[in-house]
C-alpha cells in the first residue's frame, strides 16, 4: 500500500508541474491529495499506475506546446489593446452636440455607457467597436466645434491575455484530472479531499473566464469621454424698448391706490383690535395710573413746602 501510494504521489507532482507552474496551487496539490497515514487506497493496480503516468507525460506535453502556441500566437493571430480616448470641444449649440454625439455613437453599433447635460457644459462617455475609434473622433470634427482636444491612451495586455489563458487551460487539465481520480476514490475521507480541491479549481476557472471576458469587452469596444462646453455670447441677448401703454398706467394707479388703501384698512383695524384685547386689563392699569399720579402730587406737595421753608 505504501508502494501504491508513492507512485501516486509521483504522478500528482508531475501533472502539477504541467499545471500552472503556481508555487501555490502545487502545494496545494500535494497536501490535498498526499496519502492518510494509514495508506488510502484508491484501488489502482500496477497496469491502471503506469497507464496513468503515461497519460500525465501526454498531458504536460501537450501543455508545453499550447502554452508555446498561444505566447506566438494570441488570440485571433493580434495583440489585445484597450482604447480609451478623451475630447473637450467648445460648441455653440450645445443640445445638438449632445444629440448628435449620441445618435452618431449608436448608429456606428456602439451605446451609450453615461451622459448627462445642464445649462452650458454636458458630458457623454460612449462605448464604440474599435475599429471604429478613428472615425468617430473625426465625426465629432464635424460638429463646428472650437477649442477641441483629444486625448488617447492604450493598454496592451497581451501578455496578460496570453497568460491568462494559459492558466486556464491548465486548470481545465486539472479539473478532468480530479474527476477522474474522483471516480476511483474509495473513501470518504479521500472523496472530500479530492472534492474541496475540485471546488478550488472551478473556483479559478470561473474567476480567469471572467477576467477574459471583461478584456474582450474591453478590446473590442473602445471606451470615448466627449464634453461639450457651450460658447459664451458676448453681449448677451438683444434687449428691446418697451413701451407702457395707457391702459397699463391706469391698471398701475389703480392697483396702487387699493394696494393703500388696504394698508390703511389693515392698520385701522388693528389698532381696534388691540383696544379690544387690552379692556380686561383697564381696571390694573387705572389702578397703577392713580398710584402714580398719587404720588407725584404727593412729591410737589414736599418739594414746594421745602422750598417755602428756604425762602
Amino acid at each position: 500500500m505504501k508502494r501504491i501510494a508513492h507512485i501516486f504521489l509521483v504522478l500528482l507532482l508531475a501533472f502539477n508541474l504541467a499545471a500552472c507552474g503556481s508555487g501555490k496551487s502545487s502545494n496545494t496539490a500535494n497536501q490535498s491529495f498526499a496519502p492518510s497515514a494509514g495508506g488510502a487506497d484508491y484501488g489502482y493496480s500496477r497496469d491502471e499506475e503506469a497507464k496513468g503516468k503515461e497519460d500525465l507525460e501526454t498531458n504536460d506535453d501537450y501543455a508545453g506546446e499550447n502554452q508555446s502556441d498561444i505566447a506566438d500566437n494570441p488570440q485571433d493571430g493580434g495583440k489585445k489593446i484597450i482604447y480609451t480616448a478623451s475630447t473637450s470641444i467648445d460648441v455653440k449649440d450645445l443640445k445638438v452636440s449632445y444629440d448628435s454625439a449620441i445618435n452618431k455613437a449608436r448608429e456606428m453599433g456602439g451605446y451609450i455607457a453615461n451622459s448627462s447635460i445642464r445649462d452650458n457644459y454636458a458630458e457623454i462617455t460612449v462605448r464604440v467597436p474599435a475599429g471604429s475609434l478613428e472615425t468617430y473622433l473625426e465625426y465629432l470634427d464635424t460638429l463646428g466645434g472650437e477649442n477641441k482636444s483629444t486625448t488617447i491612451s492604450t493598454d496592451d495586455i497581451t501578455d496578460q491575455y496570453t497568460d491568462i489563458q494559459s492558466r486556464l487551460k491548465n486548470l481545465k487539465a486539472q479539473e478532468e484530472q480530479l474527476l477522474s481520480i474522483l471516480k476511483e476514490a474509495k473513501t470518504v475521507e479521500d472523496t472530500l479531499k479530492v472534492t474541496n480541491e475540485l471546488y478550488r479549481v472551478r473556483g479559478d476557472i470561473e474567476s480567469y473566464e471572467g477576467r477574459i471576458r471583461m478584456w474582450d469587452k474591453l478590446v473590442d469596444l473602445s471606451t470615448i469621454t466627449v464634453r461639450f462646453s457651450k460658447i459664451q455670447e458676448i453681449g448677451g441677448e438683444e434687449v428691446k424698448i418697451s413701451f407702457i401703454s395707457l391702459d397699463e398706467i391706469m391698471r398701475g394707479m389703480q392697483n396702487g391706490f387699493k394696494s393703500t388703501l388696504n394698508f390703511v384698512m389693515r392698520f385701522i383695524s388693528s389698532i381696534i383690535i388691540l383696544l379690544i384685547s387690552i379692556i380686561p386689563l383697564l381696571p390694573f392699569i387705572a389702578i397703577i395710573a392713580w398710584l402714580v399720579i398719587k404720588y407725584m402730587r404727593k412729591f410737589r406737595i414736599e418739594k414746594n413746602n421745602i422750598d417755602d421753608i428756604k425762602k
